[in-house]
């Protein structure tokens, strides 16, 4: 019986019907027969448009990260100076008024030899004792955190440090921001990011205030600052020349002489007599430009010289100074 290709064929005691698939030359089915791809995948000017639709997304977007990070560590820091600073007012009410030492060091002691003074808020790496060898980052943290918390434990005597029995977090000196800390040890690498204000029961100098009480304006007069020395640990008090607030710098006028620091982008924290710890916008160029040296010598060089060049902006150093403790501005 002839039939055509494709026509179906029954079967007996079935009603489906079968179709026989066609097949062309060389007895192949159609169905295994594929016609050629209408999907080639990406053009080459497809990926390039992909990827600069990337990088253009990723330009907006790491700045945004960027800053954030930046507010993280700026949050803690401020954190940390208001723990400092109500320390520093309760040492001072248990102890008559009395404040503790701004500064980091027995005066004419010898490093290794000398005990910490246990006036001072914190002993700086060279005078803790046993002394710590600075060969490795983790050993300088250990040696920072020790001159916090207790800065000599040997048979002879034991100096705890006056604040720690309020701040019972040795790593309340340290700001996750600290730009020092990717430098090596030995070359740079800090710990400690605040340094107490010299006016404040620092070294010693005529203009030094002892006692809180002589504090008159404690919302307005600053203790600790963030300091950048680009030599490593924060050694000693916060060194500024504050002029005459007195008299409204007739007399002299305010100089830099210690580093301020910069670790929150163009931003530093301060912390206050009264507690309140704030974080400060730096607005002069030249003020950036020395609070962000990694330079060693920046506190004797050019840096510093810009920074105090009047014709580079003095908004900053009126702030600083109008703001820092003296008898002559209490």
């Amino acid at each position: 019986m002839n039939r055509a290709i494709g026509a179906p064929v029954s079967r007996p005691g079935s009603t489906a019907a079968i179709f026989h698939e066609p097949c062309r030359e060389g007895g192949v089915p159609t169905s295994e027969l594929r016609a050629p791809s209408s999907d080639p995948g990406f053009t080459l000017i497809e990926l390039l448009v992909v990827i600069a639709i990337i990088a253009i997304l990723a330009a907006l977007l790491l700045p945004a990260l960027a800053k954030g990070k930046q507010k993280g560590t700026q949050a803690v820091c401020v954190n940390n100076q208001r723990q400092l600073a109500l320390a520093w007012e309760m040492y001072a009410s248990d102890n008559g008024g009395k404040v503790v030492g701004f500064s980091t060091f027995p005066a004419g002691g010898n490093p290794g030899v000398t005990a910490p003074d246990p006036m001072d808020w914190r002993t700086d790496v060279r005078f803790v004792l046993p002394a710590m060898p600075q060969t490795s980052v983790q050993a300088v943290i250990q040696a920072t955190e020790t001159g916090f918390r207790q800065p000599m434990n040997t048979a002879a005597k034991t100096v705890n440090g006056p604040l720690f029995q309020y701040a019972r977090n040795a790593s309340v000196i340290h700001c996750p921001g600290d730009a020092r800390t990717v430098l090596p040890p030995g070359q740079g690498f800090a710990w400690d990011s605040y340094s107490g204000v010299e006016g404040v029961n620092g070294e010693r100098n005529a203009l030094m205030l002892t006692k809180s009480t002589q504090i008159l304006h404690p919302s307005d007069r600053m203790l600790w600052v963030e300091e950048c020395d680009g030599r490593g640990d924060n050694l000693g008090s916060w060194d500024f020349r504050p002029g005459t607030p007195q008299d409204n710098f007739q007399t002299q006028t305010p100089a830099w002489i210690d580093s301020p620091a910069s670790f929150h982008g163009v931003t530093s924290t301060f912390n206050f007599a009264d507690g309140h710890a704030e974080a400060h916008k730096w607005v002069n160029g030249s003020t950036l430009f020395f609070a962000k040296s990694l330079d060693p010598h920046k506190a004797s060089d050019y840096a510093v010289k810009i920074a105090n060049d009047p014709k580079n902006g003095t908004e900053d150093l009126y702030w600083v100074a109008r703001h820092y403790p003296t008898l002559n501005n209490p």
